[in-house]
């Protein structure tokens, strides 16, 4: 069923993601990807990655262990009615648990509830280890000795495999107490696999036993919805699980393409093969919470691990108005990145330990990376010191090409002191640092021993942290501003009152710059609390 699927999008292109373009929310897509890749795989930015993997192909021995556990979950699907093409027969195909009930595969393996309902799949068609010695290279028993069926009623979310669509389906299978296999996790990644590196796939090539690509595996073309890759497939391999160097589930096989191409060693192959991207997947289930679907979508949605660097956090979440209702499955994916200046993520950190650790390269490199990973617009950090602050925002760029500004509460401040700053990506934002009204300034140096205008006194200094003043502008097509704080508040018990104090005067203040100095303008508090304020 799998022979005649047309790639989804053409090719090849000249670089990684260029389907997106200048549109791309990330600086520089090409060396984020490296510096991502380079990154999972132990190695120095400084370090040429390509030339690395390419000469390097041996892998640690776990991944044997990781990929022997993973193949549990991945069954042999018997199917029959009318296929994708409006064709009556019978055909098989792969797919793969992603949760106890959940299962993934094509949509042209799946196509319709009705063959959903009709259809088995069995997680044990393989050949046994005694029978591989033995020489036998298919299992001796048949198929469907021990099969599970599936239940469309409960869920059935799919995507078709023409007309830009992304070609998948999940659906719901009726399993024992006991799950065949652990469900292999999906992540969102829109950097999970760089060109050079080993793609490995499980799957029962022309519905045979179940078997493994591990032998000449190279990534040859990204972009923000495929992964291109040559590996040993056949008609049966769609719907497969693809894995990279570290056994993590990347992609969905489903297509392959004859012809002739170039492996990046030079030699010629004769198949290319395209799998949909998980990151890809999991946007378009993004945007059907804003349908009829957002049910069964959320059922996949909650198996779902880790964040989008180019999606952001937050994904495409207040983005579904942004993308054409009849936008496919690929369109949806390039506007949901596109539409990334739709919105501002903001986040706040405290990153004490970063303060006086920042020559740490390895620290550093930690920092940069998960502020890269979540992919946010903004960040408010907490009890950091001035050169932190410069130091993390240079290996932002070095690692990953993303460019960050700057600008610090206390900018005056000796370096060893720790106080809060703010860091912000320049292609989404615009920031820069203002002074607060007199009549406001003069309550952050206020003691709790000073006349408070009949505020209840409590001892101690009530902000410990200069809150500073920040104002941002949105560079999206619908342009906005607001004003940003970053606050580190009085820790603990004894902190209670001042807490409580502090956020009085806080209110107060914004009310007066909204009512007196800048009204219409939109704020942002946020920051480490302690606490809740009324505590």
């Amino acid at each position: 069923v799998g022979e005649g699927i047309e790639f989804i999008t053409a090719g090849p292109g000249l670089r990684p993601f260029d389907d997106i373009g200048d549109d791309s929310p990330i600086d520089d897509p090409e060396k984020m990807l490296k510096g991502w890749r380079a990154y999972r795989n132990g190695l120095q930015p400084e370090e040429n990655f390509e030339a690395v993997i390419g000469r390097d192909t041996s892998l640690p021995a776990s991944i044997l262990q990781l990929l022997a556990e993973q193949r549990r979950a991945v069954g042999r699907i018997s199917a029959s009615g009318t296929n994708y093409k409006g064709e009556f027969g019978r055909w098989a195909g792969t797919g793969f648990l992603v949760g106890k009930n959940v299962l993934l595969t094509n949509h042209h393996v799946l196509n319709s509830p009705e063959v959903a309902k009709n259809a088995s799949v069995d997680f044990e068609y393989e050949v046994m280890p005694t029978e591989l010695i033995a020489g036998r290279q298919e299992p001796s028993a048949q198929p469907g000795k021990r099969s599970y069926r599936f239940d469309p009623t409960r869920l059935f979310l799919t995507s078709p495999a023409t007309d830009g669509g992304l070609d998948f389906t999940f659906v719901w299978i009726e399993t024992d107490s006991e799950a065949p296999g652990m469900p292999i996790t999906m992540r969102r990644a829109a950097f999970a696999i760089a060109n050079n590196e080993q793609a490995f796939v499980i799957h029962h090539p022309q519905g045979h036993g179940k078997r493994v690509s591990v032998d000449d595996v190279d990534v040859v073309e990204i972009n923000t919805a495929v992964v291109r890759y040559v590996s040993d497939t056949m008609p049966g391999s769609s719907g497969s699980p693809v894995f990279d160097r570290q056994g993590r589930l990347f992609g969905l096989h489903h297509a392959s393409k004859g012809g002739a191409f170039t492996r990046p060693d030079g030699r010629s192959v004769e198949v290319l093969n395209e799998g949909i991207k998980i990151g890809a997947i999991v946007l378009d289930l993004d945007r059907r919470r804003a349908t009829s679907e957002k049910a069964m979508a959320e059922v996949a949605l909650g198996l779902v691990q880790g964040s989008d660097t180019m999606a952001g956090f937050f994904g495409n979440l207040g983005r579904e108005n942004r993308i054409p209702a009849a936008a496919s499955g690929v369109e949806a994916v390039v506007d949901s990145y596109r539409g990334s200046d739709a919105d501002v993520d903001i986040g706040f950190w405290n990153i004490e330990w970063l303060a006086n650790r920042y020559h740490d390269p390895v620290k550093l490199r930690e920092a940069a990376a998960l502020i890269t990973d979540l992919g946010l617009d903004i960040w408010g950090l907490e009890e950091v010191s001035p050169p932190a602050v410069a130091a993390l925002v240079q290996e932002l760029e070095r690692n990953f090409g993303e460019k960050y500004a700057y600008a610090l509460s206390e900018p005056n401040a000796p370096e060893s002191k720790q106080s809060t700053a703010v860091i912000w990506k320049t292609k989404t934002v615009t920031g820069r640092q203002e002074d607060w009204p007199e009549e406001i300034e003069r309550y952050w140096r206020l003691r709790s021993t000073d006349n408070l205008d009949g505020l209840e006194a409590v001892e101690g200094k009530i902000f410990n942290r200069y809150p500073g003043l920040f104002r941002f502008s949105a560079k999206g097509a619908r342009s906005f501003d607001f004003y940003l704080v970053p606050l580190h508040l009085k820790a603990m018990a004894e902190g209670s009152k001042r807490r409580q104090l502090a956020s009085r005067l806080l209110a107060k203040a914004v009310r007066l710059m909204t009512e007196k100095y800048r009204p219409g303008v939109d704020w942002v508090l946020g920051g480490d609390f302690n606490a809740e304020l009324a505590s």
